[in-house]
């Protein structure tokens, strides 16, 4: 990559999604219309892997913050990258499970609905999962 390419970038972004499946439907989630990026966009539970926390970490952290909830990691399923400046996004998507407690809204969560895979692409959702359901990633994951 040249020099002039890589100043188009501020950085790359780590972000742990939530594959979590009940009864064959996965948790999606809608940003509140006050949120600070995708507002009425759905996606799964997601969020930042901060500095010095380890994948697992990440899984319990946002859990918690998104959607209140205690859940574990199961496995990493897969990845996905979303590169346009300024955003160069790397994408871990993550299979977890609820140990405790309910889905809940929150300051940037309005709405969270169970969908089945095959629903996916009905609803309205972010270009960073848009690249995963779109480029067959996510189908792939989920075949299991």
């Amino acid at each position: 990559m040249d020099a002039n390419r890589k100043r188009q970038f501020d950085k790359i972004r780590v972000i742990v999604n939530l594959l979590i499946e009940k009864e064959g439907r996965f948790l999606f989630t809608r940003q509140a219309p006050q949120a600070p990026r995708g507002a009425g966009k759905w996606f799964f539970p997601s969020g930042h892997i901060e500095l010095g926390e380890s994948l697992k970490e990440a899984v319990k952290r946002e859990a918690k913050e998104e959607i209140g909830v205690d859940a574990e990691f199961v496995k990493l399923a897969g990845y996905t990258e979303y590169i346009k400046a300024p955003y160069h996004v790397l994408l871990l998507l993550c299979r977890c499970k609820i140990i405790k407690g309910e889905p809940t809204l929150s300051d940037e969560i309005d709405k969270v609905e169970w969908v089945a895979k095959e629903d996916f692409r009905k609803y309205q959702i972010r270009p960073i999962m848009k690249a995963a359901v779109d480029g067959g990633l996510i189908d792939e994951i989920l075949k299991d």
